[in-house]
């Protein structure tokens, strides 16, 4: 009976010393280059009280709001998917060509600047 405990022993002393590998020894670190990050961040938000579509943009540490007035198409397809990312994927692409004028907080209706947030710049569509 010694014996086979003994043997049950020494298997599985055998069994965990295969099992536990020891990693190589690298003596040579990896550099890698930091390239700075670059961020650039687009939020689109729907405001139900006026139908306008309000995109915020945070690029350069600026946060900026451009409000945008919605057709009536757009009205009645912002409610779907694909609606959404249709009036999205248009603000998105127009959003250096459409002409803007620079309003003040003050002139803004107060659920549109609720949802502007806090920005340093607010564009409304002419």
């Amino acid at each position: 009976m010694i014996r086979e405990i003994l043997i049950c022993f020494m298997g599985v002393n055998f069994v965990l010393s295969m099992s536990t590998t020891k990693a190589p020894n690298l003596s040579t670190a990896i550099h890698q280059t930091r390239e700075p990050a670059e961020h650039e961040t687009f939020l689109f938000k729907y405001e139900p009280h006026f139908h306008n579509m309000i995109v915020v943009t945070f690029i350069d540490s600026v946060r900026t709001c451009y409000i945008f007035d919605l057709s009536d198409d757009e009205r009645a397809a912002i409610h779907t998917d694909a609606g959404i990312r249709a009036v999205e994927l248009r603000l998105l692409s127009t959003l250096k060509f459409v002409s803007v004028t620079e309003v003040t907080k003050d002139q803004l209706h107060r659920p549109t600047s609720r949802v502007c947030g806090t920005v340093q710049h607010y564009f409304k569509q002419n």
